[in-house]
Parts: structure tokens; sequence; C-alpha cells
């Protein structure tokens, strides 16, 4: 019983060191449960084993076990690859040999085990979890009190350990091979069976071989989330840096830094702004906003000039709107009312048009980013006869985003080209002697 008391404890307190272990390396598991030991089916050589293990009545009898209590068996396992698992399985308990009518004894078996994962050929995620194991071990089992000869349960005549007059050995170098599975209810949490044949080959004795069948309690460690961002550090691409699972585990990145993720960004490598899918904001919305700053504006009367103090802060409005264009290009186009003859409203639009375009120019905007042309009552539809007020919705300068080859083959002005006479000078007449 002290025997028996000094081993739970070490098993105890290797739990405890293993627990601790779990937070710092990866795909560790841990079992704790009970065993029982079959001797009775065990009086064959190795190589009846297996199919002892599928018609033996010996082997399912239960009167043929000693049950261990509960604690009395361990397994700390680490996952090589998703096919081979190795681990370490301690069993400890008192423990008779029913096949001879030993007394219980103190019963230690500890050693490494090599487990192949069938699952690994379609899901080593999955609930169930089959496995094919062989270990070698170290194995405390107490013989030296028996008597020899002796006759088994089967008949079976013995008249020493390993032969006749052969010394009784208490300590003894086994091997174990079986099947198991483990059956995960979460990620983490699970029971675990498995059962083996264990044979002590050194012994030339079968005196001492088993059949084990064990019951655990199963906790999977080692699944770490450095970053808590709800991907394991296994398949983590950026473990220390909170990420969502569509980018494995990373933050998704903003190349320009403008606030929009490339994911949602139609301009990655460009600062650009939220309501524009981070792109920059497009040329075409500065010219509807310099358009509407230019609403409105009073031209003198039959004059490509202004002087209303109002109209001339609707130019500066305007100046600000396409200077914050980034170098956008555009065309101002001048239109008229009905009101008088065609081909002068077509000049009298074209003249406005330009003076608008110096005007800006003027205030800042650079040269290279504005060219006019006028249309006069061609877009005009407030009939002649209206009154002036209502005929104002046609007298109006329209800003227009335009860009590559439209733009080359724009002339900054249609305004028509003036060229100046030449007037020669008479050469003075001769004077006669």
């Amino acid at each position: 019983m002290k025997n028996l008391r000094l081993g739970i404890t070490a098993l105890a307190l290797t739990v405890a060191t293993s627990v601790s272990a779990q937070t710092t390396n990866n795909r560790w598991l841990i079992g704790v449960g009970a065993h029982g030991v079959n001797h009775v089916a065990a009086n064959k050589g190795v190589g009846q084993a297996l199919g002892d293990a599928f018609s033996s009545k010996d082997l399912y009898t239960m009167n043929n076990f000693v049950i261990t209590p509960p604690l009395s068996k361990l397994t700390v396992a680490r996952n090589l690859n998703k096919f081979l698992v190795l681990d370490w399985q301690t069993s400890v308990g008192n423990v008779s040999n029913k096949r001879i009518n030993m007394d219980k004894e103190f019963f230690l078996m500890t050693g490494l085990g090599l487990q192949f994962k069938v699952n690994g050929f379609w899901n080593e995620e999955s609930w169930f979890d089959p496995y094919v194991r062989v270990g070698a071990n170290y194995l405390r089992h107490d013989y030296t009190n028996v008597s020899f000869p002796l006759t088994d349960v089967h008949g079976t005549v013995y008249g020493g350990f390993s032969g006749v007059g052969t010394p009784r050995k208490a300590d003894h170098f086994a091997v174990n091979g079986g099947l198991g599975s483990n059956f995960w209810f979460t990620k983490n949490f699970g029971i675990g069976i498995q059962g083996d044949y264990v044979t002590t080959p050194i012994d030339k004795s079968n005196l001492a071989n088993f059949w084990q069948a064990s019951a655990s309690i199963n906790f999977r460690f080692g699944n770490r989330d450095k970053d808590k961002d709800g991907v394991l550090d296994k398949d983590d691409a950026c473990p220390e840096i909170p990420g969502p699972v569509e980018n494995q585990g990373c933050p998704w990145p903003d190349t320009d830094g403008d606030g929009v993720l490339d994911k949602d960004d139609a301009c990655p490598e460009v600062p650009g702004l939220p309501e524009y899918n981070g792109c920059p904001k497009p040329a075409s919305e500065f010219a509807v906003e310099a358009t509407g700053a230019l609403q409105g504006i009073i031209f003198d009367f039959n004059k490509a000039t202004i002087s209303n103090p109002e109209s001339l802060r609707k130019l500066d409005q305007a100046a600000e709107v396409i200077k914050s264009s980034n170098g956008g290009t555009f065309l101002v186009t001048g239109h008229t009312d009905k009101k008088g003859n065609d081909a002068y409203n077509l000049k009298l639009s074209r003249e406005r048009a330009a003076y608008i375009v110096k005007a800006l120019e003027q205030r800042g905007v650079a040269d290279t980013q504005l060219k006019s042309t006028g249309v006069g009552e061609r877009d005009a539809v407030v009939p002649e006869t209206a009154s002036d007020e209502e005929r104002a919705r046609d007298r109006k300068v329209v800003v227009e985003a335009i860009d590559g080859a439209a733009w080359e083959a724009l002339q900054k002005s249609d305004l028509p080209i003036v060229k100046k006479k030449v007037v020669k000078k008479k050469a003075p007449a001769k004077r006669r002697k």
C-alpha cells in the first residue's frame, strides 16, 4: 500500500508539472484515468495475441481484470505531425496476477510510445481520433515471492520464472502494442480508450505478460492564441499581432495609410477617402464643386468682365476648389441665353469663359489646369421671350473634368486668333537735284 501511495503521489506531481508545461509548448495532450490488467488471457505466445484480441473469452471476462482506481494512468503526448504522436504513458496500482494466483503487488509501468493517427488520412481535427500504438517501457511488478513450481489457471505447469530453477524477477523490460481512440467533445476536451498487449521479451517467460485496458479524460493544450484574435498560433501568419481569420490572423494592411484597408481600397497604393473606396476624390467631383461655386455669377452687361463683389467672391471659391484637385485638368464652358444674335452670343460666351480662366489663374490656379470654350445659346432652354430672371438660368459657366487625349486635343481657348496687320512705311521721296 505504501508503494501505491508513493506511485500515485509521483503521478500527481507529474500531472501538475505537465499541465504547467502546456502553456509554453505546442500541440500537447494530457490524459488522466484508470486502467485494468488481465494476466489470465495472456498465457499464449506473442504470435497468438492478435487472434486472442478478437476471439479469446478470457480477454473479455471482467473477473479476469484487476481494476485500478482513478488517477492510476497518465498520458502525456505531443503531435509530431498529422500522422505521428509521441507519448509517455505511466500506469500504477496494486495488481495481482490472477493467472497464477499471485497476491497484489505494487505495479508501475512507464515508457515511451509512438502513435500512428488514422484520422490523418481524412481530418486530423476530427472528433473521432483512432490510432495504432507501440511502446517500450520499464515495468515494476515483483514476482520474487512466488513459489515454484506452480500450475496456472489453464493447467500449465511452471518449474521456474523462465524455466526450471530460474530466479524470480521484480523489474522487467516491457514492449506493448495496441489500439486506441480519442473522442473529442470540444477542441480541447475528450475521452480516450486504449487496449494493449504487454510482453516482457527479455524474461523468456510469459508469466508477467498481460493485457491492459485503460480509459482517460483527455485535455489538449498548446493550441495557443498569443494575440487573442481567434486564430490559433499554428495557423496564424502573424501570431503576435491580432488580425481576422480571413487574412490568416494578420491585420489587413493599409499600404497608402489613408485609413481604408487594402481589402476595401480600390486604390491601395494611392491615398484617398473612404467615400471614394480609398481612391482620391475624382476630378469630376471637383468640377461639380467648382461649377456650384460659380453658379449665379454675374458678368457686367454685354461684357466679358466682372465687377460685382459677390461674383468676385465666387471666383475666389472656385479657385480654391480647383487648386485642391491635385493637378486636375478642367474645361471652362461659357453659356448664354437665347436673346440676341447667335453669332454675338457665341462670341460673348467664348470671351466670358476665357475671362473666367484668366481670373482663376490670377487667383493661383496653374495655367496648365484650365482651358476654355464657349457654346453661345446652344444649350439654352428658356425661350427668348421669357423674363430676364427666367433666362438667367441659361447664362452660366460650367466646369468639366477633361483628361487624356481629349484634353490634349483642346486649345487653351477657342477665341479667334487676331492677327495684327503690319503697316509698311513708305520710303521717303528722293529730292531732285
